[in-house]
């Protein structure tokens, strides 16, 4: 796509995605499988897989709106900027879900910007790349018993700031 959402864009109203598979789609802007700029989106049990992003959100770019996620995999997607399986800000609550393969100048992962609703449980981030921060990078995040292993970066390769995060992993 051109703008925001290779895959799909969502402005307003709800979508609702379940066992399904969003792969190998391709964004000159954020949200390679999807962009999220206004209304809701849940996704149950889905993989995000193979997407790119020339700037934030490989796979997944929640610039507006409320983002739900539980057992889904965000797997072997590319941001140019931030966020390889995950770009995030407020208003996000993701449950069971693995982050593995991506890649990203900032949070191979996951990026997340926002100042406050950021909840992430039970998930994992591995193998995941990126220049700073190969797991996840962002603050103000609730992050509980999360796993952060394997990732790779020049600088911060799990996570930078673990403080910031509140909850325990």
């Amino acid at each position: 796509a051109s703008g925001n959402g290779g895959g799909i864009l969502l402005t307003n109203g709800t979508l609702e995605l379940t066992r399904c598979v969003i792969d190998n789609c391709v964004s000159a802007a954020s949200g390679g499988g999807l962009a999220l700029a206004g209304g809701t989106a849940n996704l149950d049990d889905c993989r995000v897989t193979r997407c790119r992003a020339a700037t934030d959100g490989g796979g997944v770019a929640k610039l507006a709106g409320t983002f739900s996620g539980d057992r889904c995999t965000f797997d072997h997607c590319v941001a140019g900027a931030r966020g390889g399986g995950m770009f995030a800000n407020n208003t996000v609550f993701i449950r069971n879900c693995t982050f593995s393969g991506n890649s990203a100048a900032t949070g191979g992962g996951l990026n997340f910007t926002g100042t406050s609703g950021g909840q992430y449980e039970f998930c994992t981030f591995a193998y995941n790349n990126a220049t700073t921060a190969g797991g996840v990078a962002g603050s103000n995040i609730i992050f509980t018993n999360n796993i952060v292993a394997l990732n790779t970066a020049a600088t911060d390769p799990q996570m930078p700031n673990p403080d910031d995060y509140d909850g325990r992993n």
